[in-house]
């Protein structure tokens, strides 16, 4: 999906760092900076929906840690309450299972997930725009430019004159422009 410095270890990851540079590949947005800002321009119903697939993912991700530590348990502390050879072994690879196919189910909704980000970006980019008060872009790359400036401000605390809207400009403006 992406350069070689951007390939994690496992499936999951690498479906996170997908749309986690998206928005930067496309817009040239610092989506880790501008996530939070967009998220206040995006309409309830929608940022719902967002919400949803977020809270999934985080239970789908604490479901298979817990499995995980369940197991770890059952081998370690489990033969000293009460010494069974077959039962805790047994328990123990049950909950690797449970914990692997959690793994999996988190990976689905991980890229449901991602939908929902990337399409946030697309969709109400330029509605953040406007909330910045920067004039609206005539072309990808003017849009590109306006965020890689946006995002050096944002990062690197640099500046320079940006195209502001005046408040009576923008008042005056038609919808479209």
């Amino acid at each position: 999906f992406g350069r070689e410095q951007f390939i994690k270890a496992t499936t999951l990851g690498n479906v996170i760092e997908s749309y986690n540079i998206y928005a930067f590949k496309r817009y040239k947005i610092e989506p880790d900076i501008f996530w939070p800002q967009l998220r206040k321009v995006i309409p309830a119903d929608y940022l719902a929906l967002v919400q949803e697939s977020k809270i999934l993912l985080d239970f789908l991700l604490t479901m298979a840690t817990l499995a995980i530590l369940y197991a770890l348990l059952a081998l370690l502390a489990g033969p000293w309450l009460w010494f069974n050879y077959w039962l805790w072994p047994l328990l123990a690879a049950l909950a690797i299972v449970l914990s692997f196919f959690f793994y999996k189910l988190s990976v689905g909704a991980a890229d449901e997930l991602g939908k929902m980000v990337r399409a946030s970006f697309d969709l109400f980019r330029l509605d953040l725009m406007a909330a910045l008060q920067r004039p609206r872009p005539l072309t990808l790359s003017a849009e590109q430019s306006q965020w890689e400036e946006l995002s050096k401000l944002a990062l690197y605390g640099f500046s320079s004159d940006f195209a502001l809207k005046s408040p009576a400009t923008a008042a005056s403006a038609p919808e479209g422009q």
